[in-house]
Formats: C-alpha cells, structure tokens, sequence
C-alpha cells in the first residue's frame, strides 16, 4: 500500500467529509496511528478514500 498523508488539518477536513458520521472523530493521535499503520493496512489508507466501517479496522467495539 501507499499512503499519502496530508497535513493534520486538511487530512481531517477529508476524512470526516467522506465519513459523513457525527460519530466518527479524527483526533491528532488517529492522525499519528494512520501515518503510521496507512501504508501496511487498507483500512487507515482508505479513510479519506471511501466510507470504511466505523468500529475499526477489526470491526469490533
């Protein structure tokens, strides 16, 4: 996988764009988490992709 990652803020603005859940929230540390894990698992690269599965990349709560 490759992940291109923006800066925090603008990274956010897309992602709660495209998640359209108020549930949904996109802290600094997720933004840590998706730099890191973007390039090795599909769901934080597809975050500001496409809809993913709000309860995680193991949908489990």
């Amino acid at each position: 996988y490759i992940d291109v990652v923006d800066d925090y803020r603008n990274e956010k603005k897309d992602i709660l764009k495209i998640q359209q859940d108020p549930m949904f929230s996109f802290s600094f540390g997720d933004y840590i988490v998706k730099i890191l894990l973007g390039s090795i698992h599909p769901w934080f690269d597809e975050l500001d992709e496409k809809k993913v599965d709000p309860r995680g990349p193991t949908g489990a709560y």
